[in-house]
């Protein structure tokens, strides 16, 4: 492997590595610091997740190590997503069960020696869940969106109602 190569290689694990060290720290975000901290660092650990599997592929650097460094960093993260959320609404417990029990077959079928390389379905599943937890958990801060990301717009708004421009 050429020396590029193993940088590219280095690079792509190591932002898989982010993502599943940034797990640990979301619950000690939440409730430390609050939603608006933790809903802006968990966006950004969601990112990781589509970086490290783009790069891997454009660089051709995929492997069984960043294949499982994937895997398991997904399931740490949607479970620690999932726990919280159960911690704030408990309806959610029935999803991180169903999580749960996902991730306990793989480790069967693992141990197994069969394989359990992600399928594309599986892949879109982990998309979609980590998408939704994400979003839920940047709706619920809604103080962040309003301070951060569009006062502009938020004072445009408020403008409009001093000069009786409401819908």
């Amino acid at each position: 492997m050429s020396n590029r190569k193993k940088v590219e290689f280095l690079l792509v694990n190591l932002i898989t590595l982010v993502r599943l060290i940034g797990s640990f720290i979301i619950p000690i975000l939440y409730f430390k610091k609050g939603i608006n901290s933790f809903a802006l660092f968990v966006f950004l650990i969601f990112l990781t997740d589509t970086i490290d599997g783009r790069l891997s592929r454009f660089f051709k650097v995929e492997s069984f190590l960043g294949s499982l460094l994937d895997s398991v960093s997904d399931k740490l993260f949607g479970l620690i997503m999932l726990a919280i959320l159960s911690y704030e609404f408990p309806i959610m417990l029935i999803i991180l069960i169903l999580e749960l029990t996902i991730l306990i077959s793989s480790i069967l079928a693992y141990s197994n020696n069969k394989n359990v390389k992600s399928s594309h379905t599986g892949k879109i599943k982990t998309f979609i869940l980590d998408f939704g937890i994400s979003l839920l958990f940047v709706l619920l801060a809604k103080d962040l969106f309003k301070e951060y990301i569009s006062l502009s717009f938020y004072n445009s708004i408020n403008k409009s109602k001093v000069n009786g421009f409401t819908d």
